[in-house]
């Protein structure tokens, strides 16, 4: 539908953008600024097009694979049949006990990665402890159980961690209300190096750990809500992308501003333009930033356990690193579309 057929009116278009705009932001109360001024754009650019401007398609982030340690039991390795009085003198026995107890065998994943952690940091002492007191066969046992150990932490840091209940908060579309309290983008990255730099520690043989630390760490991660960032950029492409698709003639795929040059659509179209430098495309550089940030320091983490990443996994990744590539410039692309069909009509 043609909303004006002349020049003269366009003088009185701006109240009639005030009032567009004011209506959508008294809707937008559970909207992030960028949704807003997303949308508002798209209600500029309808008009000045004389369309309706819709998504033809949803993208939906990839969610991660299943949790592992929901489908995985630990292994004990044979740790709890070992003759504990003979332990008596070493620090490890209270660690094989809460171990083969029953609250230590139903532990999330972070707990029995710690109990795995402590079982390495005091099984030197008491092996060594043990051969001097004779006892070969159990100081060779523990030895044993301690190169088991070794060899299994990468794969249980993986399940703490990455593949874990808070990373996937961390990318969860939608998360859910009071799971994890929300976390600011900084709060997280530092989260995310305090973890690393945990992670990078055990993997050197350095067993020391603190249990609230890394709860901590866990929990400040979670509510970053990347996934949930993540999701919000990738229906700002759709918009984007529905809003090309009117830019352009559906029939001889031309641009809409062809002669003879309507001075109307002309105003119309530089006032969404301009709106859409000034508004939309700096919000969402900041958010694809902010987003940006947190995934850099995630791949660290990942590099760092790669042997120990599922395949199911790794296709996951290899799926949202699409997804970011195709969402990350969406806006600058947008903006060069939008200055040609700005050009067509001048």
């Amino acid at each position: 539908m043609v909303l004006f057929h002349d020049g003269k009116r366009a003088l009185r278009l701006r109240p009639l953008f005030l009032f567009c705009s004011a209506c959508l932001l008294l809707g937008s109360c559970q909207r992030s600024p960028t949704e807003t001024a997303l949308e508002i754009y798209i209600n500029r650019l309808a008009i000045a097009l004389s369309t309706s401007i819709e998504r033809s398609s949803l993208t939906q982030a990839p969610a991660p694979p299943p949790d592992i340690t929901l489908t995985t039991r630990p292994n004990l390795a044979g740790a709890v049949t070992l003759d504990l009085t003979s332990l008596r003198h070493c620090a490890l026995k209270t660690t094989l006990i809460k171990r083969g107890s029953s609250l230590g065998k139903k532990a999330k994943a972070s707990q029995r990665l710690l109990l795995q952690l402590e079982f390495l940091h005091f099984a030197p002492d008491c092996i060594a402890l043990q051969r001097q007191q004779g006892n070969i066969a159990t100081a060779n046992q523990l030895h044993d159980k301690w190169l088991y150990e070794k060899s299994t932490l990468p794969g249980q840091i993986f399940q703490a961690t990455l593949s874990g209940p808070a990373f996937r908060a961390f990318w969860n579309t939608h998360p859910r209300p009071g799971e994890y309290p929300a976390v600011d983008v900084a709060r997280a990255r530092a989260a995310l190096h305090r973890l690393t730099d945990m992670v990078v520690r055990w993997l050197q043989g350095d067993y020391r750990h603190d249990n609230l630390a890394l709860e901590l760490a866990l929990g400040e991660i979670a509510g970053a809500r990347a996934g949930h960032t993540l999701q919000r950029l990738a229906a700002r492409h759709d918009w984007l992308h529905a809003a090309e698709s009117s830019l352009h003639n559906p029939v001889n795929d031309r641009l809409p501003c062809r002669p003879p040059i309507h001075t109307t659509r002309t105003i119309l179209l530089a006032d969404a333009t301009a709106y859409f430098r000034q508004e939309v495309l700096p919000r969402s550089g900041r958010t694809a930033q902010q987003l940006a940030t947190l995934v850099d320091a995630v791949a660290v983490l990942e590099a760092l356990l790669e042997s120990a990443q599922t395949p199911d996994y790794q296709r996951w990744r290899h799926q949202r690193r699409e997804l970011l590539e195709t969402v990350d410039q969406a806006a600058v692309k947008h903006l060069e579309i939008l200055t040609r069909a700005r050009q067509a009509c001048t």
